[in-house]
């Protein structure tokens, strides 16, 4: 009998947590370092996912050199939808990527809901997926 528990005890367990992460991954194909920066509106700096410090705007250098030319970002759980790149897109003031190739710089909700969108990958919709030329 507990050995019936235990195992749906078990199975319940590996189906609640089943939920993938949301997860920008950027990467640097470039020659050099990149950079990609996130500007908070002042407004969303405290509940944003962006916001990991004391600082509306966070940016991250990212070497050109494999293996560490890869970067993760995680923006909780569950799928890229419709919904969750809007909330995205409406906290930024503007996603900004530099690189040797020119400087990118999207500031309409428009343009970063279009740019995310265009870049999201996978059969689960979990990974957003930038590669810096």
């Amino acid at each position: 009998m507990q050995v019936k528990i235990l195992t749906l005890i078990f199975i319940l367990l590996a189906f609640a947590s089943c939920d993938p992460l949301r997860r920008i991954v950027v990467k640097n194909e470039s020659t050099e370092k990149a950079t990609i920066t996130f500007k908070l509106k002042e407004d969303s700096a405290l509940h944003s996912p962006v916001f990991i410090n004391n600082s509306e705007k966070v940016s991250y250098t990212i070497t050109n050199l494999s293996p560490h030319n890869k970067m993760r970002l995680s923006f909780g759980s569950g799928n890229w939808t419709h919904g969750a790149i809007k909330n995205l897109a409406d906290d930024l003031d503007y996603l900004e990527i530099e690189s040797t190739a020119g400087n990118q710089k999207l500031v309409s909700e428009g343009e970063i809901i279009t740019f995310l969108k265009e870049h999201l990958k996978g059969i689960l919709r979990k990974n957003i997926h930038i590669n810096i030329k």
